[in-house]
């Protein structure tokens, strides 16, 4: 039985973070988790008695409680339709006004004709109806896709066990650009509807003071436990992104000093034992005693009076 292949220090240092984000994620999308909040202000007294906070998918109102943006949206964009259709009695109210003002000099203020009457009050009507929409619909947006980005940790974390499993290394290679991929994927999708919600949303509240005094509220928890989630998806993606493309070690580092060299490391041709890796072979029973313990043969001398002879041929 084999041993069972266990993942290398980088894919289980990637795999920890893309576990540890997905609780992080899904707690910033719940819809009692504030994003934004905004503290008591007098210039409004009892609208803003307590503090207001701002969800993803939801808005307290003025009593504390927790309204979803569709409905802030349905409200406010009914009433921006009601105001624009004529009216009798808003009709009959200016008319009056006027005509105290042409016969006995006095001026009616707008305020006691009604929103409808009231310039002012109808373009802030209808900017908060157009803001509520855009909260609505970039809250849609972000949760779903927060929760995707949640999914596909998951998926990677699955996809490491797939790579591990591949043998054959054309799989290997496919499976490691898989999980970069998908780690990637979840990692843009959180990190980017983080920052889209954060500028969109104050945009949207800064918007309306154009229209009058609004206060604006401020960046609070939601944004830094999915920021949380961001950061560790990052530093999985960091050190994933090193193991993809960085430098790969060197393989055979000394068959390629002997391919370079011509030779192995006691000098002699590839191939070939070096000296003295085999004994020497054995004496020759015939042989004189003295020549028996491996000394070399005395040197060919001429005798007196005969001439020495030639060499054998070769």
């Amino acid at each position: 039985m084999g041993k069972k292949k266990e993942l290398a220090g980088s894919d289980k240092f990637l795999k920890y973070c893309y576990l540890l984000a997905i609780p992080l994620t899904i707690v910033s999308i719940i819809p009692y988790v504030p994003w934004r909040r905004k503290e008591i202000d007098p210039n409004f007294h009892s609208r803003f008695a307590m503090m207001r906070y701002v969800s993803l998918m939801s808005m307290s109102d003025k009593m504390g409680k927790m309204q979803p943006f569709s409905k802030w949206k349905r409200n406010m964009c009914a009433n921006m339709q009601m105001y624009m259709q004529p009216n009798l009695g808003g009709e009959l109210a200016s008319m009056g006004a006027g005509l105290l003002k042409s016969t006995l000099d006095v001026s009616t203020p707008s305020t006691l004709l009604g929103c409808q009457q009231w310039p002012p009050c109808k373009e802030m009507v209808s900017g908060r109806c157009q803001a509520y929409t855009v909260l609505f619909m970039i809250g849609m947006c972000t949760v779903s896709l927060l929760i995707i980005s949640a999914i596909l940790d998951m998926v990677v974390v699955c996809c490491l066990t797939s790579e591990l499993q591949a043998k054959k290394k054309k799989d290997k290679q496919a499976a490691a650009l898989k999980v970069y991929g998908i780690a990637f994927t979840a990692f843009l999708l959180n990190a980017g509807m983080n920052v889209t919600w954060q500028t969109t949303s104050i945009g949207e509240f800064r918007s309306l003071q154009n229209f009058g005094y609004f206060p604006v509220p401020h960046a609070f928890v939601g944004p830094y436990i999915a920021g949380a989630g961001a950061f560790l998806q990052g530093l999985g993606l960091i050190v994933r992104t090193y193991k993809q493309f960085g430098p790969k070690p060197s393989k055979d580092n000394d068959d390629d000093a002997q391919d370079a060299g011509g030779g192995d490391a006691y000098g002699g041709a590839a191939g070939y034992p070096p000296p003295g890796a085999y004994p020497p072979p054995p004496a020759d029973p015939g042989m004189p005693p003295a020549l028996m313990g491996g000394a070399p043969p005395p040197p060919m001398m001429a005798q007196p009076g005969y001439a020495m002879p030639p060499p054998p041929p070769m």
